[in-house]
């Protein structure tokens, strides 16, 4: 026969054991999913990164005046755009784009797009970069008799 007195203290140390095990479970639930909503918003940040240079891109095809003329001296513009949530209409991120001209006439030709995207979800933020290099030679680089086939095309392309 097992004493009254044992029951009570053995059935609270079984309780304790599965609540530090539930805890423990919990926790690492908690971390998981910390790093899940990370991933992401990573991807959400790239994604915003490579519409600021599609965007950049698309705005040089069409609009003869873009960027718009500054000084001799300026050989950089920016601009920022906001991403919000079809389905929800709350802020989902943004990109910001930086237009680098510095090597954008003979001999070079080339024309650097600097593109940060930024997601968040309100506990965190998230920012990824990327730099592509495009085309802007007026002549093929091969044959200067032509027009350039390739014009406004990704000659390199850098993620950080």
């Amino acid at each position: 026969m097992t004493p009254r007195g044992f029951l009570l203290p053995l059935a609270l140390l079984i309780a304790m054991f599965f609540g530090i095990i539930g805890g423990a479970f919990l926790y690492s639930q908690s971390i998981l999913y910390r790093g899940t909503v990370g991933a992401n918003l990573l991807l959400q940040a790239r994604s915003l990164a490579e519409v600021g240079v599609e965007d950049a891109r698309c705005k040089l095809q069409r609009d003869i005046d873009f960027p718009p003329a500054g000084s001799e001296e300026q050989t950089e513009y920016a601009y920022a755009e906001t991403y919000m949530d079809p389905i929800t209409r709350v802020r989902a991120g943004s990109y910001t784009v930086v237009l680098d001209q510095t090597h954008a006439k003979a001999p070079y030709f080339v024309l650097v797009v600097r593109s940060t995207g930024s997601a968040s979800n309100g506990d965190i933020d998230v920012i990824k970069t990327i730099v592509a290099e495009l085309d802007v030679s007026p002549k093929d680089r091969d044959d200067p008799t032509k027009d350039n086939p390739h014009y406004l095309q990704v000659l390199n392309w850098q993620e950080k």
